[in-house]
């Protein structure tokens, strides 16, 4: 018996590699080609997914309940990427330049 049995909810499992498809990874490649780093996670109940980006100290993480609000996330993430958004802050110091 687990020490966290029964610590959880009785809702369905994310089904995690639905969700990192296609269109969750090329999102996130995006991302990372313009300078975020992201990261995924589950809940604890594992009934829901995570999708983080962080760039220069500043951090955004949506969750999503299931593989299409997953897909949504990463379209959000998406745009935020071809809009610049992941861009250094005009008073971001450089390093090795």
């Amino acid at each position: 018996m687990s020490i966290f049995e029964g610590s959880g909810s009785a809702g369905a499992t994310f089904p995690v590699a639905e969700g990192l498809g296609p269109e969750v990874l090329d999102a996130a490649t995006a991302c990372i080609v313009a300078g975020a780093m992201v990261s995924f996670g589950l809940s604890r109940d594992g009934g829901a997914m995570s999708m983080s980006v962080m760039s220069f100290g500043r951090t955004a993480r949506k969750w999503a309940g299931d593989v299409d609000e997953l897909i949504a996330v990463a379209g959000e993430f998406l745009a935020a990427a071809q809009r610049g958004d992941f861009e250094p802050p005009p008073n971001a110091v450089r390093r090795g330049s």
